[in-house]
């Protein structure tokens, strides 16, 4: 992409400065504190971790920033106008100060997915499509994986190259809710069997509750609940997950 097709930024000041300038100001007061013993760090192994870090995330974040520049204009979206549009160039910015702040690239995917989605046709309002920004930022990988699982089952292990689990051969588990959980298709089996690497076990309802909180569950899920083919989630989180997959080709 040539620099004409760039969205400009403010000089100095834009969010994709502020690791760098916070890892300089760390660095720089760092030194008061190199008596204390329980420190132990050495500072130039800091700085060099700062520095690393910096570089590596802002050329990632800018190469997400080009592929979604890329993808709107693929859709004959004018990104030049978009370039003058206040909202979406706030939008953009805060997107790729959330992403400097991750390494999972899971979560950089699913904010440039939301640059694109914000301006194509049936976006949500700046006020949700916001709130949606600040959830990708807030949650974790393991969230965001448990949230695809509960919207479709099916798909989600279709994807993995898995089958959704049928009934437990005993019918009267599935009748019982306090023996539901024994179901291979019961959420908490899918995700022992699938996501157990992502989603440690004792972590499974601090997980679950913070989707719930969002409103991006249907409310009553639990991990007892059989995924049977009815989507878990709420109409809010299908639309949120809907904002951060890639959209469809024009």
């Amino acid at each position: 992409m040539n620099e004409k097709e760039r969205l400009p930024r403010p000089e100095g000041d834009g969010p994709l400065d502020t690791w760098e300038r916070f890892g300089r100001e760390l660095v720089k007061w760092l030194p008061m504190f190199t008596s204390a013993p329980w420190l132990g760090i050495p500072l130039g192994w800091l700085d060099r971790m700062v520095s690393t870090r910096s570089e590596r995330a802002t050329n990632t974040t800018l190469q997400n920033h080009d592929l979604a520049i890329r993808a709107l204009q693929r859709r004959g979206v004018d990104v030049d106008a978009l370039a003058r549009n206040e909202v979406f160039v706030d939008f953009v910015f805060d997107a790729l100060a959330a992403a400097m702040r991750t390494h999972r690239e899971e979560k950089r995917v699913a904010l440039r997915n939301a640059i694109v989605n914000s301006v194509l046709p049936g976006a949500p309002g700046e006020t949700k499509a916001r709130a949606f920004l600040r959830f990708v930022d807030e949650l974790d990988v393991a969230h965001l994986l448990l949230l695809h699982l509960m919207a479709d089952a099916a798909a989600f292990l279709k994807h993995r190259g898995l089958p959704l689990p049928g009934p437990a051969s005993n019918r009267l588990i599935e009748m019982d809710v306090t023996t539901q959980i024994e179901s291979p298709r019961s959420l908490q089996s899918i995700v022992n069997n699938v996501l157990r690497d992502e989603l440690p076990h004792d972590l499974h309802y601090v997980v679950l509750d913070d989707l719930m909180r969002r409103g991006l569950t249907d409310g009553k899920a639990t991990f007892n609940t059989l995924c049977c083919g009815q989507p878990l989630v709420s109409s809010l989180g299908a639309e949120f997950l809907r904002f951060i997959s890639e959209a469809p080709d024009a």
